[in-house]
């Protein structure tokens, strides 16, 4: 698992001539980086603030979410390859490898779904972070938004090359909603390295 692996062992890992860890990975573990910045910040925030207490809380239960995420991804990965060596000498086993293949599909793209709607949700976060958290720590928070932009903008990457080959419709539909608000959300984080850029000149 990538939460019990260290960094130097990850990072040889995602180098090697393996196919996971790859970009999804990758993605889930700079969102997840990016929530740990914000935990940080937080944490030497002072002052009885209830926004805090709710950032810090959502900050630690999130973290673990992303990293497995990291391994979501993996797995998914590694389950879709499997597909591809289902028989298919009969009409009923290309049927079936088909299914299999639509649905190892959806699971891969739901993973990095999954890692942008945990991005969008903690935006507010840095955002207010921005205008409230430590003075002495305002670049972590410009580096927490991008490293959330870079999560944003990677796992946009995997849901498109999954969805693809994905015949579902509705699946489709809904991802691409998804995709679709990845502007907005990187022109926050942007605002926010933006004006905190301004603030060190």
């Amino acid at each position: 698992m990538i939460a019990e692996t260290e960094i130097s062992q990850y990072i040889g890992s995602l180098g090697a001539k393996t196919s996971t860890p790859g970009g999804g990975a990758a993605a889930a573990l700079t969102g997840a980086q990016a929530i740990a910045l914000i935990e940080m910040v937080s944490q030497f925030t002072t002052g009885d603030v209830p926004e805090i207490a709710s950032i810090i809380e959502r900050a630690q239960r999130l973290t673990p979410t992303m990293l497995a995420l990291g391994d979501d991804d993996a797995n998914c990965f590694k389950a879709l390859m499997a597909t591809y060596t289902l028989p298919k000498s009969t009409e009923d086993e290309k049927s079936q490898r088909t299914k299999s293949i639509q649905l190892c599909l959806e699971a891969a793209a739901t993973v990095p779904l999954n890692v942008i709607k945990t991005i969008t949700g903690v935006i507010p976060d840095i955002v207010y972070l921005a205008g409230h958290g430590n003075r002495n720590l305002i670049t972590d928070v410009a580096i927490a938004a991008s490293l959330g932009q870079s999560a944003l903008t990677s796992s946009k990457l995997n849901v498109l090359i999954n969805l693809k080959h994905t015949r579902n419709e509705n699946f489709r539909g809904a991802a691409l909603e998804i995709i679709d608000s990845i502007p907005a959300s990187l022109r926050q984080l942007q605002n926010v390295i933006d004006e905190i850029s301004a603030q060190l000149h």
